[in-house]
């Protein structure tokens, strides 16, 4: 059956005119779908995209007073200070490290009274004993703390005389 036109008083056929509703609708449909989809990857990759794309937050935790030893070196007697840092990607994993400092800090003034001058003047000396001194805190951990990851150890000072 038609329908009539009537500013024109023509008649239209009704399935032309509910064919051009639907496909409206359908228009209107993919147009607010594909806004919504839009917003959500413009949002998403404004807030960092999925969490595995997002680098670890560090944590530091300073070990407070510097470290201080002396060493013999040519029967001289010699010093060393030294500030370290731990760091890690879990503040729990520094927590562990705060209860057990005093085994942190025993162990570390060893390892650097045990130490050479001549080896310690190169860069590479120092960089062997910033990963000797990481797996030591890493061990002492792992044996005390239930396997809490330290990332690393830095010097933040170095001073020898």
């Amino acid at each position: 059956m038609a329908a009539v036109d009537k500013e024109k008083g023509d008649q239209v056929p009704a399935t032309t005119r509910r064919g051009s509703r639907w496909g409206l609708m359908l228009v209107l449909l993919l147009v607010l779908g594909a806004g919504g989809g839009g917003g959500a990857f413009y949002l998403n990759d404004m807030h960092g995209g999925d969490r595995a794309d997002r680098k670890p937050t560090s944590h530091y935790l300073a070990l407070q007073p510097e470290l201080v030893v002396n060493f013999r070196d040519a029967g001289r007697v010699r010093y060393l200070q030294a500030g370290l840092e731990l760091m890690a990607y879990e503040p729990r994993a520094l927590d562990a490290a705060k209860e057990h400092m005093p085994v942190i800090r025993h162990e570390l003034l060893m390892l650097l009274s045990d130490q050479e001058f001549e080896t310690l003047i190169g860069s590479e000396g120092k960089e062997a004993l910033r990963i000797e001194a990481r797996e030591i805190v890493r061990d002492l951990l792992a044996e005390r703390a239930n396997h809490h990851e330290i990332e690393d150890v830095f010097f933040t000072s170095f001073v020898m005389q």
